[in-house]
């Protein structure tokens, strides 16, 4: 199997790991821990993150609304790129805007990049309806790194069609 494959495979792992363990976020990343190597494990840690954030209910998630970067700022090291690539859904999801979402980035320190990534991706639903300016608008008044703003869209527009027909 490709890379592309077996990336598929461990995240939907990471979902399900998460899903069936009631969403016991410690839990379901110590159970991906047990994966081979780097790749899988964080493969893993990505559907455990992403169905941290997009549960069917709310309720049972780990998140804190008065802290957007909860639970990214609180969880080890090894852990944190992953979350932090889908934290700005959270953020989306609790009102903030875009510059707010860029300032919360910000405060990760080392994974502001990644975050920014984050929040590209995000803003990359708006270009498939039309709005791409208000995507441009939004990664380029990012004084501290618009380019990682910009590589998250484009990215994310890429990895959904496979055919690059958006970006």
């Amino acid at each position: 199997p490709t890379q592309t494959i077996i990336f598929q495979c461990l995240h939907g792992v990471g979902h399900a790991i998460m899903y069936s363990l009631v969403y016991d976020l410690k839990t379901s990343l110590q159970t991906c821990d047990l994966l081979a190597d780097s790749y899988q494990r964080s493969s893993c840690y990505g559907g455990v993150f992403m169905e941290n954030v997009t549960a069917f209910d709310k309720t049972l998630r780990d998140l804190k609304k008065d802290d957007p970067l909860y639970p990214c700022d609180s969880i080890d090291d090894k852990y944190k790129n992953d979350c932090y690539l889908m934290q700005t859904s959270v953020m989306y999801e609790y009102g903030l805007s875009d510059q707010q979402v860029a300032d919360e980035c910000v405060k990760t320190g080392m994974y502001e990049a990644i975050c920014l990534t984050s929040m590209g991706r995000d803003l990359s639903n708006y270009v498939r309806t039309g709005q791409t300016d208000r995507v441009v608008a939004a990664c380029e008044n990012i004084s501290s790194n618009p380019t990682a703003c910009i590589n998250g869209t484009i990215y994310a527009l890429i990895d959904n069609t496979w055919d690059g027909s958006f970006a």
